[in-house]
């Protein structure tokens, strides 16, 4: 759903829901059984944000916060059985998050020695965490989810000259990243 409320302003949202059927790697265990057990991961999508621009369209943002609903996630885990690796259902995940990407394009005019300088900057923020999750017996329901960063952040400086010379600056944080559950 788009609603564009001016020139400089639109809406946007969306709701989606889609699954991921288990894949033969899953169903099929290193040892040749087959788990009949497995379900379909669920997920489900919502989604809201604006998009616009300033100053003459020299300013840009696209601002989007979402939350996602994975139920049914597959987990692996090794089995008492001869190191027979197996997969299960093993609980859900609730994801909250804001996305923001910016553009400013400092200068533009082609008369100049520098006739563009244009500044990108994104950022985004994850609180991705484990629901109702038990593996192997251990309960990671509360915990955050491993392997997605809470904060990134990229800047971009970007430059052009009349003689054809290009510059390109680049900054990139990563967050501290969850490695056990």
């Amino acid at each position: 759903l788009l609603k564009k409320i001016s020139p400089a302003l639109s809406l946007h949202g969306s709701i989606s829901y889609g699954f991921s059927p288990p894949t033969i790697e899953e169903f099929r265990t290193n040892e040749g059984s087959i788990a009949l057990n497995l379900e379909a991961e669920q997920g489900t999508n919502f989604e809201v944000g604006a998009r616009g621009s300033f100053v003459d369209a020299r300013f840009t943002y696209d601002l989007t916060t979402f939350y996602f609903k994975l139920d049914e996630t597959i987990v692996q885990q090794q089995s008492d059985r001869n190191s027979t690796v197996i997969f299960r259902n093993a609980g859900a995940t609730d994801q909250y998050g804001v996305e923001l990407a910016t553009k400013w394009a400092v200068i533009q005019n082609p008369e100049n020695f520098l006739q563009q300088l244009d500044w990108n900057l994104s950022y985004t923020y994850h609180n991705f965490e484990f629901k109702n999750y038990i593996n192997d017996g251990n309960d990671y329901s509360g915990n955050k989810l491993t392997g997605v960063a809470p904060h990134t952040i990229v800047s971009t400086l970007r430059a052009k000259t009349e003689l054809g010379f290009y510059g390109n600056l680049s900054y990139n944080f990563t967050d501290e990243i969850p490695l056990n559950g």
